[in-house]
């Protein structure tokens, strides 16, 4: 006996289907794929707003956190006793600079909150006991410490001080350690500074200079510099000495043989015409101690 199924339906199953059936068949199939399609459109939509709702939660706590621990950061900043100088170091720049002068000036900064210590604070300290001070730069390195680089004003002359012009014969040595910086302050250094400085000689009896005070106006060393390179170049000669009498406002410059008296009543430029009309009449053999460029109606010399 074959197990092969019938192809065919017995004929009490075997009914003729109408088109009516067979358009309510499809409409019945086509409504249940219509419902498991929202269904499946609900389930993502509400899953979607779960997510969403996830996010927006997530982010409002995140945001809330991070704004707690930058408050946190702030007040540990701004209140906390560790964010306070401890520790000064000091990099000098010239060996004039006094350390031990320095770090005394900077005591008041130990205990300062280092956030809120200015440059300018710092150079204020300093400015009395180093009255030369060029630059204060600043770098903080958190927690504690505070690391300063400390310039000063360049050194121009080395610098004499005489009551008379008998200084100008060299019979008197300079100050042991006196100079002048780019800003004619007189300065007083024990460390060992370069012997090519220029010398200048102060003269005038009421000079009794305190140090780190201005002695000589930075227009008046600028004339001084600016005359001396006009007779390297353009005569020749070489300046060996430089005297300045600070109440008379004049100052003599002084070669091989003899000097050049300049003073500020006329322009420089005026003192180098006459100088010139002098050398086309006067012989340099004749000059031994001076030439007088002074006067504007004439030029006196010995």
């Amino acid at each position: 006996m074959s197990l092969r199924p019938s192809p065919r339906l017995p004929p009490r199953f075997n009914r003729p289907v109408t088109n009516e059936m067979r358009t309510f068949v499809a409409r019945r199939h086509a409504r249940k794929r219509q419902e498991r399609l929202k269904r499946w459109k609900r389930l993502l939509r509400r899953t979607a707003q779960l997510v969403n709702s996830f996010e927006r939660t997530f982010v409002r706590w995140l945001i809330v956190g991070l704004a707690a621990v930058l408050l946190l950061g702030i007040g540990f900043v701004l209140f906390s006793p560790i964010v306070e100088v401890r520790e000064v170091r000091v990099r000098r720049t010239d060996p004039r600079l006094d350390s031990e002068k320095v770090q005394h000036a900077l005591t008041p900064l130990f205990g300062r909150h280092l956030l809120f210590l200015s440059a300018q604070e710092v150079a204020q300290l300093l400015r009395k006991p180093v009255p030369d001070l060029s630059e204060v730069r600043v770098r903080k390195e958190y927690p504690d410490r505070l690391i300063l680089h400390i310039g000063l004003e360049p050194l121009i002359a080395q610098l004499r001080i005489e009551p008379d012009a008998g200084a100008l014969q060299g019979s008197v040595q300079s100050s042991s350690g006196a100079y002048l910086t780019v800003m004619g302050r007189y300065v007083q250094s024990p460390a060992h500074i370069s012997p090519s400085l220029p010398l200048v000689t102060v003269v005038d009896w009421s000079v009794r200079p305190v140090p780190g005070d201005p002695l000589i106006s930075p227009d008046f060393l600028s004339l001084l510099e600016t005359a001396e390179k006009a007779l390297e170049e353009e005569f020749g000669q070489e300046v060996r000495t430089r005297l300045v009498y600070l109440r008379a406002r004049e100052f003599h410059l002084g070669l091989d043989r003899f000097s050049l008296w300049f003073d500020r009543k006329s322009p420089l430029e005026d003192h180098l015409a006459r100088y010139r009309i002098f050398l086309t009449s006067v012989p340099l053999g004749e000059l031994k101690e001076y030439v007088d460029l002074r006067l504007s109606d004439r030029v006196a010399y010995r």
